[in-house]
């Protein structure tokens, strides 16, 4: 046995190299909105179940527009990562001398502490640019450290015999380690989009594993909403309405109006989206007890009713997310910014945010929000009756959504 009682250490390192694996790939079907069960469930261990979809479906989930190959999600080069990692550790366990054995551990440390500095970035940008944190992602985080600290121990258990130069090891080895990632890279992505596309096929023709969920929303009474005032997306005369109750701070907002988004786009002419505001700030929502600094969500709802009436609704609506999505607070200064370059009149918009009118339409939204006991956001309703509150799964609104159709 070349290390000397660290036999434990080095099939810990491929234990943990294969957790990864398992996670990323989770976190790759995840993307590809395949996840399933286990995802979610795994995702729930901190914070909501929606928080990894959330990750997954925002801006920073993957490369964009790369030439022939489209977007390529980020998951997908950590699943690569620790494949390459576990074939690494692997040729570790067979090493047939303490020279190759150090050439290998050398170049699975450095890769390791690579690793964790790309991941303390991904952690950055979920906290400062998303706000919210993927459990599943965390894991992985976790397994990283992990990784970092083994290689370690092993080279400190190593005897000083002097290896190769890491140019060297690297330059005899990348092929090896290129052929593994690239293996795990591309079957996450062939499993990833065949997932995808079997799931977009089995909700082709209705409501599938759904109709029990679909069912028991049939069953729910109508509640006979008042949409006087509120702001409209797509086809007026559509016979779906959907109203969304929504707050501008509220990351899983931010998601359903994506997925919002997509099903104007998926139906269109067949679907409208009526958004109503319910700013969890005590500044402006009597309901709410706590006041967030400086009113930001309450300027921003008023600021999306001010550009409703100058016609430029859906453009400010879908900046103020984008600057949620960025960490940005609304401010007076910021939605007057977005209002300039909505090309509003700036002069009408400005005394629409401090108008009575607008007010007495923003305490309407708040007091029908009231009667339907609305005690979170996003709160869906759909041809005047309730989905469950939160952000709601995409395959099962979509499935919904075909079966109203086909019964209009």
């Amino acid at each position: 046995m070349i290390f000397k009682n660290s036999n434990k250490l080095v099939l810990g390192g491929l234990g943990a190299a294969v957790i990864g694996v398992f996670i990323s790939f989770l976190l790759v079907l995840e993307y590809f909105g395949s996840a399933g069960a286990l995802g979610q469930g795994l995702c729930s261990v901190v914070g909501s179940g929606d928080s990894c979809h959330e990750v997954a479906s925002s801006s920073y989930s993957a490369i964009r527009n790369v030439p022939f190959f489209g977007d390529i999600p980020i998951a997908l080069f950590g699943l690569g990562f620790y494949g390459s990692m576990a074939f690494g550790y692997f040729r570790l366990n067979q090493a047939k001398d303490e020279t190759e054995a150090k050439a290998t551990l050398d170049l699975l440390f450095i890769f390791a502490c690579i690793a964790l500095a790309i991941d303390l970035i991904l952690f950055i940008i979920s906290i400062a640019l998303i706000g919210t944190i993927c459990s599943m992602c965390v894991m992985t985080y976790l397994v990283s450290i992990a990784l970092v600290a083994i290689a370690y121990f092993l080279k400190k258990k190593m005897s000083e015999t002097e290896s190769e130069a890491l140019g060297v090891n690297l330059k005899k080895n990348i092929l090896n380690y290129a052929i593994a990632f690239l293996a795990f890279f591309s079957i996450g992505q062939a499993i990833g989009k065949s997932s995808s596309n079997q799931m977009n096929m089995g909700s082709e023709n209705g409501s599938g594993t759904f109709q029990s969920k679909i069912t028991a929303f049939e069953a729910k009474p109508d509640l006979n909403l008042d949409l006087s005032g509120s702001a409209i997306a797509g086809n007026p005369e559509a016979p779906i309405v959907i109203v969304k109750y929504a707050d501008f701070n509220c990351g899983h907002c931010m998601h359903t109006s994506h997925l919002l988004n997509t099903m104007i786009q998926e139906f269109d002419g067949l679907v409208k989206v009526v958004y109503m505001n319910f700013p969890l700030d005590g500044n402006c929502n009597r309901l709410v007890q706590g006041q967030r600094p400086g009113a930001s969500s309450c300027i921003a709802a008023t600021a999306a009713l001010c550009a409703d009436r100058q016609g430029k609704f859906k453009t400010v609506y879908d900046s103020l997310y984008k600057d949620t999505e960025n960490g940005v607070m609304h401010s007076p200064s910021t939605v007057l910014n977005l209002a300039s370059k909505a090309s509003l009149n700036m002069n009408e918009f400005k005394s629409c945010m401090g108008s009575g009118v607008t007010t007495a339409q923003l305490e309407k939204e708040v007091n029908q929000a009231e009667k339907l006991n609305i005690q979170s956001t996003p709160s869906l309703f759909i041809n005047d009756r309730a989905l469950d509150p939160g952000s709601p799964d995409e395959d099962y609104l979509r499935a919904l959504l075909k079966y109203l159709v086909n019964k209009a």
